[in-house]
């Protein structure tokens, strides 16, 4: 029955209009960005930026502090508020499907949005690598690429924008507002967290400790050995138990607080 459910919510999910605008918009801002980059004095002559190391900036600007994450948000609010304003899920409750299969199958498909968005990025952005290193320099290094260190650099990416896509989860079904269920996130991200850290980080502050246990700290330290493991041969040696248990934390803190929502909502006689 899970996977029926899923199904749907996919098939539902590529169909929905702002997906492929939001892919658009995607495209157009990093090639944008991409070319003012590729085409600064400073960056042309640094080898960072182009092939092969110019793939970490498909990274980059996926994760959850870059243009990628800020569509992804939009997205993933967008998308909920629409399901839950359409209460298309009323037909699977007659036919004895659980409010916890349908929140679950929503979910999964949202990371499968995640999955999309990331290879798009790197598909996009390799390819804009590929292109201006050849502008520039005539020609492309032949440098063969770690397949296993490339698997795990889209996992940590992913991995890190989990807490952040199931906060705007859980805030479009208490919401059921866009412009809050995007906001919120987006305000976090983008100026509460790094107002904290800017705060807790001055000398004498109290309690500065917390810091690194803020999502985006948590996320910084796993996102660092992308760079790492992409620019070296040798294996990266790094405890990453603690920032991952900690954004797994956040993550089914927020899943929780969603079904909860889903569940109270449901016996309440509403549909999502």
């Amino acid at each position: 029955m899970f996977w029926s459910v899923l199904y749907r919510e996919n098939s539902r999910l590529w169909n929905f209009p702002l997906l492929w605008g939001g892919l658009l918009l995607f495209a157009f801002l990093s090639t944008l960005l991409a070319s003012l980059a590729w085409t600064t004095p400073l960056f042309i002559s640094s080898s960072d930026y182009f092939w092969p190391n110019g793939l970490l900036m498909a990274f980059d600007t996926v994760s959850i502090r870059h243009i990628g994450g800020a569509v992804l948000l939009v997205l993933v609010a967008a998308y909920n508020v629409q399901r839950l304003s359409r209460r298309t899920g009323a037909l699977w409750y007659q036919s004895s499907v659980t409010r916890s299969i349908m929140l679950g199958a929503r979910f999964v498909a949202l990371f499968g949005l995640m999955v999309l968005l990331l290879l798009f990025s790197l598909l996009w952005i390799g390819a804009l690598s590929l292109f201006y290193t050849f502008l520039m320099h005539g020609s492309v290094p032949l440098v063969p690429l770690s397949t296993v260190q490339v698997v795990l650099s889209c996992a940590r990416t992913l991995y890190t924008q989990l807490p952040y896509v199931a906060l705007a989860f859980m805030l479009a079904l208490v919401t059921r507002s866009w412009p809050l269920a995007c906001g919120l996130p987006l305000v976090i991200v983008f100026v509460l967290e790094p107002l904290l850290v800017w705060l807790l980080g001055l000398p004498g502050v109290p309690c500065g400790w917390v810091v690194q246990y803020l999502p985006s700290q948590l996320s910084a330290a796993l996102l660092q050995l992308n760079a790492i493991s992409l620019q070296s041969a040798v294996p990266v040696q790094q405890n990453l138990l603690a920032p991952a248990l900690g954004l797994a934390a956040y993550t089914m803190s927020f899943l929780l607080g969603a079904w909860i929502v889903f569940q109270v909502r449901g016996r309440a006689g509403e549909q999502g």
